[in-house]
């Protein structure tokens, strides 16, 4: 009985033995396995959270950028419209006659260019021009306009108006 009572000891304590080896192997397994599911859906969720984050952050940019694109193109167009402020077009004066010898008439005229005209034309004529006619009436005036810029060669001449004559300048630099 000593002998079977030993036995059953001896089976009891294998079996207990495996026991704890199996069991310890399994719970420490299960721990490291739920310990690893734990971080990996935190780390899930830290991604989650940084991916919310940086989508924000992406529209916030794209928001600047549109903001700077339109505030660019804004100071572009005050920047070509103060260039196109300070140019000053000049208005040209074509003088018929002797200055200061009758009356003067004016009158506003364009001329229509052909389709590829020369440089200098083209930039004569983007200018206002006026033609100035010193003469005793304005018949004379008339005629003398119609002499010098005819209509044929694509001259428009605006209605003739008459001008009180300006003071005569003093020319500086000449002795008396």
């Amino acid at each position: 009985m000593l002998q079977t009572a030993l036995v059953i000891l001896i089976l009891c304590g294998v079996a207990l033995e495996a026991l704890l080896n199996f069991g310890k192997q399994f719970l420490l397994g299960e721990r490291k396995h739920a310990t690893l599911e734990e971080q990996i859906q935190k780390a899930q969720e830290d991604l989650r959270v940084s991916q919310k984050k940086i989508e924000e952050r992406r529209t916030e940019l794209r928001a600047a950028v549109d903001d700077f694109e339109r505030t660019k193109s804004t100071l572009q167009d005050a920047e070509k419209a103060f260039q196109e402020s300070q140019k000053v077009v000049p208005t040209l004066v074509h003088v018929i006659g002797m200055p200061y010898s009758g009356a003067r008439f004016r009158a506003l005229v364009t001329k229509d260019l052909p389709p590829k005209p020369d440089r200098s034309q083209q930039r004569i004529w983007a200018c206002n021009n006026f033609i100035e006619v010193w003469a005793d009436d304005i018949n004379a005036a008339k005629l003398a306009i119609a002499k010098q810029f005819q209509e044929k060669q694509g001259y428009k001449v605006g209605e003739l108006t008459a001008c009180a004559p300006e003071a005569p300048r003093p020319v500086s630099g000449v002795a008396a």
